[in-house]
């Protein structure tokens, strides 16, 4: 299909893209310094105009947004609590809209920003002092769902042309968007928290069906969808396996099924003489089918 940025699509997606840690923590601290300096709460207004003017949170050189390199993905200029550059691919997009949350689930956008397509069809924007840990995500306008600036979050259909055109567009300002290229995300598409709400997966849904009182399209998943954390990523990459490339088979695999196979603790029987191997351990019982068990 030819947006990358579809919310139908990254919404099954999700749920392989996560990771632990610090994800779900919230900044209210960092936003109170800068919330009075705010043009206006971004929940209530036109979008793209709530945000600082100066300071933490303010746009930095956006003249230069377009005609800007940085490559895709969120990354600090010069650390956590720097310049934020962001950059999102969508060769059919026709107006990108970038938020930042001040919490994973339960609230709206603080602060929000129209990015500026480049030549290479990558949409940019520099953001000044972001704090580490801050939570972003998009949403998006195309072809089928033109912007109207009579749009607003909550859910509106004003600017809505079709769920699907002819050319296969999808675009949804209603369902925000993580960064394909997120380091961490803030949490899964579909957790206990959500579903004690009454919401679930069909909220990332679109067309005429019922969700919640209204048309599915019109269901604003803002306060709820996973957010990108903006992050600088120290993840070691571990010591690199003994086995030589032209030896070496590389396969996608189930992080839960790679391990979870009762021989998973038993391995340096398995593959005892086997060479490359020789330095094998033994899945613990206890760590079977998780993450740790495939680190």
């Amino acid at each position: 299909m030819r947006p990358v940025l579809t919310p139908g699509s990254w919404s099954f997606v999700l749920s392989t893209c996560l990771l632990a840690g610090c994800a779900g923590a919230t900044l209210d601290a960092d936003f109170a310094d800068t919330k009075a300096d705010a043009a206006r709460d971004a929940a209530s207004t036109h979008p793209g105009v709530s945000h600082p003017r100066t300071g933490a949170f303010s746009p930095v050189s956006e003249a230069g947004w377009s005609q800007a390199s940085w490559p895709q993905g969120a990354r600090f200029v010069d650390g956590e609590g720097s310049d934020l550059e962001v950059a999102v691919y969508s060769a059919h997009a026709t107006r990108v809209l970038l938020e930042i949350y001040p919490a994973a689930t339960g609230s709206g956008a603080r602060y929000d920003y129209w990015m500026e397509r480049g030549a290479d069809n990558l949409w940019r924007a520099r953001v000044a002092d972001v704090p580490g840990k801050s939570l972003y995500a998009f949403r998006v306008w195309g072809p089928n769902w033109t912007y109207d600036p009579a749009w607003k979050r909550g859910g509106s259909q004003v600017g809505f042309i079709a769920d699907v055109d002819a050319q296969g567009n999808r675009f949804n300002p209603n369902k925000v968007l993580f960064d394909p290229y997120a380091r961490e995300l803030s949490h899964d598409k579909s957790t206990p928290a959500l579903v004690a709400r009454g919401l679930d997966g069909k909220m990332y849904g679109t067309g005429d069906a019922t969700y919640q009182g209204a048309p599915r399209r019109m269901f604003d998943t803002g306060p709820w969808a996973p957010k990108a954390v903006a992050m600088v990523d120290e993840t070691p990459s571990g010591a690199r396996p003994a086995v030589a490339a032209k030896d070496a088979v590389i396969y996608e695999a189930h992080v839960r099924g790679l391990s979870a196979h009762p021989t998973s603790a038993h391995l340096t029987e398995v593959l005892d003489g086997v060479a490359g191997f020789e330095g094998v351990v033994d899945v613990p019982e206890a760590c079977r089918g998780t993450y740790r068990a495939a680190a």
